[in-house]
């Protein structure tokens, strides 16, 4: 099931800046809205990106103004798969967005009492090759950023075995290459608290597998303008992914 994580969590002028990140594999459904709602009430998030929504079109008008925010911007699914959501409060912000791609969306975030500072909303795709297409797009913008820059969402890479329960070779090479694409563009994990493992699939104990696919990463600026910032990874419901 996907992990649900509720951060990070900005100190602004004592007020607390909620974002909230949740890859929920498909946004039609009436669990998802009942649970995305129940979340909603008790966080009270300002932002929230939801990822791998499946739907798109005019269904996917009605349960965004369903949802209830007024600020609102789609990366449409293609067909059943992908779909990237943002929604927040403008009153509590302003959202400038820079480019959208299926993979991601970056954005200025203007709010009361901070400095404008970069968000890249992440949907990584589960297949290799269309990757890449990611990383240069992390790569492009890193060499350009002049910023707090804060990244978030479903990478579908791990740093290490540690943070999976199953892999081999290629899996220890895929996890060097995502430590490069960190290290190389001068980012910095956000780390968590909660659950170990954001995603896991299959309820059979001989074929389960989990990983931490989901998570927060930030550059210098950011990590120094927002020391308190942190991410909360709730535990498992509706989704095979944690909400961050």
């Amino acid at each position: 099931m996907n992990n649900q994580s509720v951060g990070p969590i900005l100190n602004k002028d004592r007020h607390l800046l909620k974002l909230f990140v949740w890859n929920v594999r498909g946004a039609g459904s009436r669990e998802f809205f009942s649970n995305l709602k129940e979340y909603v009430r008790i966080h009270r998030p300002a932002l929230i990106v939801l990822l791998e929504t499946h739907i798109s079109g005019r269904r996917a008008d009605d349960v965004c103004t369903r949802i209830g925010f007024q600020g609102m911007y789609r990366v449409e699914a293609q067909g059943f798969m992908g779909g990237i959501w943002l929604l927040w409060d403008p009153c509590e912000m302003q959202v400038n967005i820079l480019r959208a791609q299926p993979q991601f969306i970056t954005m200025e975030i203007v709010s009361s009492g901070v400095r404008p500072w970069f968000f890249t909303a992440i949907y990584a795709s589960p297949v290799a090759h269309q990757r890449e297409v990611l990383w240069r797009g992390i790569e492009g913008f890193a060499g350009i950023v002049d910023k707090p820059w804060l990244l978030a969402g479903d990478f579908n890479e791990t740093k290490n075995l540690e943070e999976r329960d199953h892999g081999g070779d290629e899996m220890h090479r895929r996890c060097l290459k995502f430590n490069n694409i960190i290290q190389n563009n001068g980012l910095i994990d956000l780390g968590f608290s909660g659950p170990k493992f954001t995603w896991a699939r299959s309820l059979c104990e001989q074929t389960r597998k989990r990983a931490r696919l989901d998570r927060a990463l930030c550059n210098a600026d950011w990590r120094s303008r927002f020391q308190e910032a942190s991410v909360l990874q709730l535990a498992h419901c509706y989704s095979d992914h944690c909400l961050c």
